[in-house]
Order: structure tokens, then C-alpha cells, then sequence
């Protein structure tokens, strides 16, 4: 169950985290709604981010800011500026950018062509193109389906690397769907150089689960050390940056604190 969110204005630079207070808020909220209420130890991961609001005036009341956004051209100096907006309108707030940016240019500017741009791995994929990976690379339907829905047709190039090195086949945790292979495939086309960025920001498994990250975490030093060349020192040093910082996490959120990870 995801709950969330709340409504509080941060400033620029601000750590943003999950509270204490936050906790407590939610659940308050949430418990008048179910007839077994949900207590703060069995929330297993949290996680707090800030989202760019047009000002409404001299409004204050982050409800009455609006949620769209704007494209500004500053006429003395030429900025282009994009203000607000949220993922999921990323494609159509870029596709608004670039048309004032051309318009700006001056001359017969084109059309954006965004809509004829799909998405990476979305190319011949189809909803049972988890079928095609089965046959292509005979591996169980649940790991087919998970790769499909995640990579798209890209599942095929990830697969690639397990036929190289077997053991990249292997749970990244036992009992749960990531697999190795997916922290190197992160490390190898995705661009990513440390353990947060494999497990918030390309494998999401952070945001999933505090104490899974943490489990997660001495394999992926482990595969991110042989695919970036650290050295034994610096393996460790990530693993103990990446371990303390979801433990304070944890703290923060007056939660109860992992037991720290071998490896």
C-alpha cells in the first residue's frame, strides 16, 4: 500500500526526507478509513521529494498553487524558462519548451516531432512480449513478464548478459523479482555509478522496501565494483555510505533501524 502525500513547502536545497511527523500524520489519516489500523512499525519504506508549484498570486496555500506549467521567454535576454509540471506531463512540457525555443529562433520553425520519438524499448513490444523472451531465451514466465514490463523490448539485451555470466541470473534478493543482471545492465547502459542511483533510481527497490535495499545493497557494491573497477576499499566504503544513509533514513522517520548487513 502507497500512502502519501503531504502538503508542506521546503525551500531550495532543503533535505528532503520522511518525518517522523509525516508518519504519523498519514496514518492517522489513513486509520480512519480501516477497521485494523495500521501502525508505524509496519511501514517498511518511505520516501520525500518536492514538486516545482506556479504561484497563484500572493498565495501561500500550496492547494490553491496550480499544478500545470509554463514556458516564459525573457525578451531582453532571450531565457527560455520552464516552470512547474510534474513526470507524468515530462513529454508535453518538453514538447511546449522546444516550440517557443523555435518560435524564438525566428524563421519557418517545424513541428516538434516528440510524438514520432517512442520511448526506449518500446519498439516492437506488445503486451505478451514476455512470450517472446521465453522462447527466445527459455527463462520462466514470472522473470519473462518482470523484464517485459519493466524494459520493454530492451528485457532482450538484458538477457544477453545472463547467457554470458550465469550468475547474473541469480535474485538480486532471494524472494524477490530484480535480478543481477539488472544492477549491471544498470551500471553498463543506464549510466549508473553507485549503489542509490542502481537501487532508487534504475531498479526502484529502495522505494519498495528499507530493509530489502539494505539486503540488496553488498550484491550490488559487489557487481558495481566489477563493472567500474573499484577496488576492495572503495566496494566497502560504498556499501557502508549507502547502508548508514538508509539507516538514518529509518531514524528520521522514527522508525525502527535494520540490522546491519554482512558483506
Amino acid at each position: 500500500m502507497l500512502v502519501g502525500t503531504t502538503e508542506q513547502e521546503v525551500a531550495v536545497g532543503e533535505e528532503l526526507f520522511l518525518t517522523r511527523e509525516e508518519v504519523e500524520y498519514l496514518l492517522r489519516h489513513l486509520n480512519r478509513y480501516l477497521g485494523e489500523p495500521v501502525e508505524a512499525g509496519r511501514v517498511v519504506g518511505g520516501f520525500a521529494g518536492a514538486r516545482p508549484l506556479l504561484s497563484a498570486g500572493d498565495s501561500r496555500d500550496t492547494k490553491r498553487l496550480a499544478r500545470d506549467h509554463q514556458v516564459e521567454l525573457d525578451s531582453l535576454s532571450g531565457l527560455v524558462s520552464i516552470l512547474g509540471g510534474k513526470w507524468t506531463t515530462y513529454r508535453a512540457m518538453a514538447q511546449d519548451t522546444i516550440d517557443v525555443v523555435r518560435k524564438s529562433l525566428g524563421g519557418n520553425p517545424t513541428p516538434c516531432s516528440t510524438l514520432n520519438h517512442p520511448l526506449v524499448g518500446s519498439d516492437g513490444y506488445s503486451s505478451d512480449y514476455w512470450k517472446v523472451l521465453v522462447g527466445d531465451f527459455s527463462v520462466p514466465e514470472p522473470i519473462a513478464r518482470h523484464l517485459a514490463e519493466k524494459y520493454g523490448t530492451r528485457a532482450a539485451q538484458l538477457l544477453a548478459l545472463i547467457e554470458k555470466d550465469a550468475d547474473l541470473g541469480e535474485p538480486l534478493v532471494k524472494g524477490l523479482a530484480p535480478l543481477r543482471a539488472e544492477v549491471a545492465f544498470a551500471a553498463r547502459f543506464e549510466m549508473a555509478m553507485t549503489i542509490e542511483v542502481v537501487l532508487a533510481r534504475r531498479i526502484g527497490l529502495q522505494f519498495y522496501g528499507w530493509r530489502e535495499a539494505i539486503a540488496a545493497a553488498p550484491a550490488t557494491a559487489d557487481i558495481l565494483a566489477r563493472e567500474l573497477g573499484w577496488s576492495e576499499a572503495d566496494r566497502g566504503d560504498a556499501l557502508g555510505v549507502y547502508i548508514e544513509k538508509i539507516r538514518d533514513l529509518q531514524r528520521k522517520a522514527g522508525l525502527t533501524v535494520a540490522p546491519r548487513a554482512e558483506g
